[in-house]
């Protein structure tokens, strides 16, 4: 697996370079797709893994960028650190936090806009066949013990139960490693421990 180190300023493709970043369909979006020489898409590690839902509609989008008329780059990411506190929020029942069993090596947001750009402004073509890149955390997570951690960080001591759905298509995917990047994988900095160390800090200045 490659590592990347630290932070670097990011730049801001897409504008006059010929590259769209998965942008809506907007009228604004559509007049910069007839100049656009490539385009850039974000997608789920694992997502061809798994038979249903979100991950499957993923697969499909990164069939479309890959297939259409322009150029496609995709990258596929782990669950980014600002996934857990979403989860928190889904799953409060007030008197208990449910949480899905999830295993996942959890990536900064910032991490994965760098990867991001390097792609975009790559300027060696896209190679036939090649594996579709990756990008992840350092270290494997339990989302159930992250959701915990951020909780306990935050002072809040709801209990937080993790969950399975024995009716999911998807469930021995979810639980069994089918989000976890494959071995030629870009990891990066920081865990989710230092990077809510960082956000905490950061909310409470």
């Amino acid at each position: 697996m490659h590592h990347r180190h630290g932070h670097r300023p990011v730049a801001r493709a897409g504008s006059g370079d010929g590259v769209l970043h998965h942008c809506r369909p907007q009228p604004s979006c559509r007049r910069r797709a007839s100049r656009v020489r490539r385009i850039v898409a974000v997608s789920i590690i694992g997502c061809d893994r798994f038979r249903a839902g979100y991950n499957v509609a993923k697969v499909e989008h990164e069939r479309a960028v890959l297939d259409g008329p322009v150029e496609g780059r995709v990258l596929r990411a782990a669950q980014f650190h600002e996934f857990v506190a979403q989860l928190l929020e889904w799953g409060n029942r007030g008197d208990v936090i449910y949480v899905p069993r999830m295993r996942t090596q959890l990536v900064a947001a910032r991490t994965v806009a760098e990867a991001l750009v390097d792609l975009a402004l790559d300027p060696d073509p896209a190679t036939a066949g090649a594996a579709v890149p990756e990008i992840a955390g350092p270290r494997e997570e339990e989302m159930v013990e992250a959701a915990r951690l951020l909780a306990s960080r935050r002072g809040d001591s709801t209990p937080i139960e993790g969950i399975s759905d024995p009716d999911d298509p998807d469930r021995d995917a979810f639980e069994g490693g089918g989000l976890l990047p494959s071995p030629h994988a870009t990891l990066g900095g920081p865990t989710f421990e230092e990077w809510l160390e960082t956000a905490l800090l950061g909310a409470a200045s």
